[in-house]
């Protein structure tokens, strides 16, 4: 039986670094080979901080193997992108 990849989705404001640990409560502490699935459709504003704390704490503290953003806006794509890059991880970052 194959777990079913964890997934989130985003609120329509996204403010802070506080907001991702209230996110994330319900995803597991390690995440080794999982993918993260994160439903963007709804945000319509994200800040720089949000961002690097959500590829921070998946990515890095984690370590799923991959995050997955669906329906990203341009700016949330370029603070993802730019978080990842500084943290080495942008091999596992994939934004659609």
């Amino acid at each position: 039986m194959t777990m079913m990849p964890p997934t989130l989705t985003l609120p329509k404001l996204a403010g802070g670094r506080q907001l991702v640990v209230k996110l994330l409560d319900h995803i597991p502490t390690d995440l080794g080979n999982c993918v993260v699935v994160v439903h963007a459709e709804e945000l319509v504003s994200a800040a720089p901080s949000f961002a690097d704390e959500l590829c921070k704490e998946i990515l890095v503290t984690r370590s799923a193997k991959r995050l997955v953003v669906k329906n990203s806006s341009a700016k949330l794509a370029f603070y993802l992108s730019r978080s990842a890059s500084a943290r080495g991880v942008s091999g596992q970052l994939e934004l659609s």
